[in-house]
């Protein structure tokens, strides 16, 4: 098991922990931004997420960027026939970032989609991308 699965079934498992609902959103934001599940949550929750709930992808968007100083681009990937030809058309392997599909969303890092292999069939909506990572500090 890659480290990556690693970081996602310890995320899922911190979801179930605290009998969190639709929050594939949360998942997706803590592994872009490199925090913890209960974070991420908390970020999402001042930036219109309801607990329970799933939440549009501005929101996880405004989430990186003010709470993480993380910009990402947004690439409509409509026309592909799934999200794993998107991935394999638009992603390199150095690219950390999220992946639309209808009704979820997943991350993917270094080459690696970071959720259950099942969703990869579905037809994509948009690819965000990480054009400006979080500053380090010096």
């Amino acid at each position: 098991m890659t480290k990556y699965e690693q970081q996602y079934r310890k995320l899922r498992d911190q979801c179930r922990h605290m009998q969190e609902e639709n929050a594939c959103s949360v998942i997706a934001l803590a592994i872009v931004a490199d925090c913890e599940f209960d974070t991420a949550l908390h970020s999402l929750v001042r930036h219109g997420r309801k607990l329970g709930q799933g939440t549009l992808m501005v929101n996880v968007l405004k989430a990186l960027e003010r709470d993480f100083g993380i910009t990402m681009e947004c690439m409509s990937i409509l026309s592909e026939e799934s999200a794993c030809a998107a991935l394999d058309k638009y992603v390199g392997y150095g690219d950390i970032g999220i992946v639309e599909v209808e009704e979820h969303v997943f991350a993917y890092k270094y080459g690696e989609v970071i959720d259950s292999k099942s969703n990869m069939a579905q037809r994509p909506l948009y690819l965000f991308r990480i054009v400006k990572p979080r500053e380090t500090a010096q």
